[in-house]
């Protein structure tokens, strides 16, 4: 039977019984005693001890240690001598909530077949080592919205050359003297090592290093999502596959700013004094068949890099990999290929690649596309740049390394097959991009509806069923077996008869075969499209770069009209249109954590059961009053976004007339994440919703949501 127990590293004894009320004192006892289904509450202290567990967790029951709820958040200080993780064939480990600083080692390492073993909501400061967290053969990890500051010096005795005045000058914020030698602890924040497949990074915030916010070497299938990336000494993040086997990886959904703006100041001697090493890229990409979208690059040296190289020993490949639907604004070098080896089936389709009118004549390297090869041989090397928007009037295209300067038009006429078909921008009118804000608005003209479609179907007399053979499957997702991962979902325009959306539950990348979950009926030609959240353009196509515009959306006579909602974009099948709530109450929160406050606008205030109430358990529901009988057909969750504790897991949707008879409309399950989750289903008449909280991610006994959205139908 699973187990609770508490650690407090100031009144605890390890001769107590693990009580709320006799509390062990040491790591190294809930290390000795925890197993599958425990949970360790770690109260408030500094702890010196390394977290190794002797067992392992299994598929259902996690091994978990975890921040106290009554400790204040980061107050749980993990400051062991040496690593303060150390896993080593240890399965199914969960880290939550912890604030590792000044570690001796790295903060967290795992080792040989640390499968599933999920860190989430923690903060990471100072370890004596060169990776923060180092992860080796190890699969299916999941790093979920956790917070890394911005890395130290290393102690002056393990630098190359370090004297008082490079100290000084690091101090200072200010440019580092030629001979000054070092690198910060750590100096890549995330190294995901040989064979470490499945990962999934997300909803994390990046600081400042000397290498990489995430390096990843010799490994597939992972996931770099959501996350924020403001390294200004170096490089963003990197995916860098050798061989054939390795690759591909899912880089979505990211924004990267200020990525080696600070270069001088980047304690690395090669990375600063070298001009090409040390302007460093957003993201690094050197694995085959990868997909990159809808990720922001702004305000850097350098957006995106594609490469062909030798490296660490092995040859490494970008080949194959599809670039489409990001925005790319104000770099230093928009878009860079700077291939060694040879780089072929590269896509570059639907991306915004902007420059704002400032006068950049008198900069040696900047460039909207840099794609130049040593020795100058492009044998084999076949690329596609189309439907891109581009700075109109920009002298700054170097295609294919002559050391020519080309307007868009230009390089066009001198390289049509490979680039063609772009579009030259004078204005993006953009929300606000002094703050990094890039979505269109109505006044985007030139780039709203001006997307084409990703691929089209290939089959002669068209076909139906689940199985949908495309001209290129490589832009498309499907879970890749990872566990709570869902598969692309499409839009399948048909030439003449009903379009359809579909989500994708495997790929067949070697036949181009798309096996849907539904059963449809497509036609050879029919366009396709890639549907963002499950959420399909608003007008006749989509618009260039990592936003859709939802200015001016009506309905649709397909039954697929977008709408917004408190300012969110939402699917719906007629217009969506905004409720009034008159009460909102729930059948157990703690004090000032009402359910009220799901209806306030704030994401960071929440309803939240009753913690210090060990009866309590689920299910738990928030009942919401509407000013009316309204017709009502989804909801939009939010969860809180400071931490996992309270996230819903299963839930259960119902309406009400009368507040009395009830039926149920929907049931599920919500993944655990910051982001904003959608549950559609059939329109009913209701004067009351329910929303009723089954279970926790965390398996813990409490419920919290930050916000809530009705979706009301006309």
């Amino acid at each position: 039977m699973a187990e609770e127990y508490y650690i407090d590293p100031i009144y605890g004894l390890d001769n107590n019984s693990g009580t709320v009320n006799e509390p062990w004192k040491s790591i190294y006892k809930a290390n000795a005693n925890l197993k599958a289904g425990d949970i360790a509450f770690l109260k408030a202290g500094e702890y010196r001890e390394t977290i190794n567990p002797i067992n392992s967790g299994t598929v259902d029951n996690y091994i978990t240690y975890q921040r106290d709820p009554s400790a204040d958040e980061w107050s749980v200080i993990i400051k062991a001598n040496s690593d303060g993780v150390k896993l080593d064939n240890k399965q199914y480990i969960k880290i939550d909530g912890l604030f590792f600083k000044n570690t001796g080692g790295e903060w967290i390492d795992m080792d040989n077949g640390s499968d599933y073993v999920v860190i989430q909501n923690c903060k990471f400061l100072n370890a004596i080592s060169y990776s923060g967290i180092r992860i080796d053969q190890c699969e299916y990890a999941k790093i979920i919205n956790n917070i890394f500051q911005s890395s130290p010096i290393m102690p002056s005795s393990r630098c190359s050359y370090w004297d008082q005045t490079c100290q000084d000058q690091w101090d200072a914020n200010l440019p580092l003297s030629y001979n000054c030698d070092c690198e910060t602890a750590p100096a890549d924040m995330i190294r995901l090592g040989t064979d470490t497949n499945y990962s999934t990074i997300s909803d994390n915030s990046f600081g400042d290093s000397s290498h990489q916010s995430i390096s990843s070497i010799n490994n597939k299938f992972n996931v770099i999502r959501n996350n924020n990336f403001s390294n200004s000494l170096r490089t963003g993040a990197s995916s860098l596959q050798g061989d054939s086997g390795n690759g591909p990886t899912l880089i979505e959904n990211n924004t990267f700013t200020r990525i080696g703006t600070e270069n001088e100041r980047c304690p690395n001697k090669r990375d600063r004094t070298d001009r090409w090493a040390a302007g460093h890229p957003g993201f690094q990409l050197a694995s085959q068949s990868s997909i990159e979208r809808y990720n922001i690059f702004f305000n850097s040296i350098a957006g995106i890099h594609i490469g062909a190289y030798d490296s660490y020993g092995s040859e490494r490949y970008a080949n194959h990999s599809r670039i489409y639907h990001n925005t790319i604004y104000n770099n230093l070098c928009n878009i860079w290929m700077p291939p060694e080896l040879t780089l072929t089936d590269i896509m570059i389709k639907n991306n915004l690649s902007f420059q704002p009118e400032i006068d950049k004549n008198d900069l040696e390297y900047y460039y909207e596309i840099m794609y130049s090869k040593s020795g100058g041989d492009y044998t084999g090397m076949i690329q596609t740049v189309t439907n891109n928007g581009f700075t109109s009037d920009s002298k700054k295209f170097c295609y294919r390394g002559d050391n020519t300067y080309r307007s868009l038009t230009e390089t066009e006429d001198v390289f049509p097959a490979e680039v063609y078909d772009n579009i030259s921008i004078s204005i993006p009118n953009f929300k606000d991009s002094e703050s990094g804000d890039f979505h269109l608005t109505s006044e985007s003209i030139d780039l709203i509806d001006t997307a084409i479609e990703l691929t089209c179907v290939n089959e002669q007399n068209g076909g139906s069923g689940t199985e949908m053979i495309v001209e290129d499957s490589i832009y498309f997702y499907d879970g890749w077996g990872i566990p709570g991962e869902l598969g692309d979902t499409i839009l399948v325009d048909n030439p003449t008869s009903e379009d359809f959306k579909a989500v994708i539950s495997s790929i067949n990348y070697s036949t181009h075969t798309l096996t849907l979950t539904t059963s449809e009926q497509w036609e050879n030609g029919a366009k396709i499209y890639h549907c963002p959240d499950g959420l399909c353009f608003s007008g006749d196509a989509p618009d260039l770069g990592a936003f859709e515009n939802y200015d001016t959306i009506g309905e649709q006579d397909s039954g697929d009209a977008l709408a917004i909602v408190e300012g969110f974009a939402v699917q719906s099948k007629t217009q969506i249109v905004e409720l009034e709530i008159e009460d909102v109450t729930s059948n157990n929160e703690a004090t000032g954590y009402s359910a009220d406050l799901v209806f306030d606008g704030d994401l960071n205030t929440i309803w939240h059961t009753n913690w210090d109430d060990s009866m309590v358990s689920h299910p738990h529901w928030i009942d919401i009053s509407l000013n009316e009988i309204s017709k009502v057909g989804g909801i939009i969750y939010f969860p809180r976004q400071d931490m996992s504790n309270g996230r819903v897991k299963d839930y259960s949707i119902f309406l009400s007339t009368d507040g009395i008879n009830w039926v149920e409309k929907s049931t599920g399950t919500f993944l655990n994440s910051s982001e904003k989750q959608e549950c559609y289903f059939e329109v009913g008449d209701a004067k009351f919703v329910r929303f009723k909280v089954l279970s926790e991610v965390n398996q813990f006994s409490i419920s919290s949501v930050a916000e809530i959205n009705i979706l009301g139908y006309n």
